[in-house]
């Protein structure tokens, strides 16, 4: 038997895949050619959700934006936004969103740092 997740072979009467934890939720004994053990991990694996990471990191930024550290919050944001750009994901908003926000909150930082230096 096969993860239907991760196309790791699976121990008869295994509950969860010793490779990535799915859950097995056929006991059926299903026979699969390596090929599509193969084109099942690339299909799997390549499906990410940098978009989502760097809309909600953007977002979580904002509401502690008065003390600085929600600025931070940028980094990843604009990192995880041009992941999600470069692979070509399909929520290409959350991703725009998330890179704006995040090189916002990154130049606010900038200057946050620079008006603390210059006042102490």
């Amino acid at each position: 038997m096969f993860c239907q997740k991760c196309g790791n072979e699976i121990k008869d009467g295994a509950k969860f895949c010793d490779k990535c934890g799915t859950a097995v939720y056929c006991e059926q004994n299903i026979t699969v050619d390596s090929a599509n053990v193969e084109t099942h991990k690339t299909m799997n694996f390549n499906k990410t959700n940098y978009a989502g990471t760097s809309f909600w990191c953007s977002i979580a930024g904002i509401p502690l934006f008065c003390c600085g550290i929600g600025l931070a919050m940028g980094i990843p944001a604009t990192i995880f936004g041009a992941l999600a750009i470069k692979n070509k994901e399909a929520d290409k908003v959350k991703a725009y969103i998330g890179l704006v926000v995040g090189i916002i909150e990154l130049i606010l930082l900038c200057g946050f740092i620079y008006a603390m230096i210059r006042d102490a």
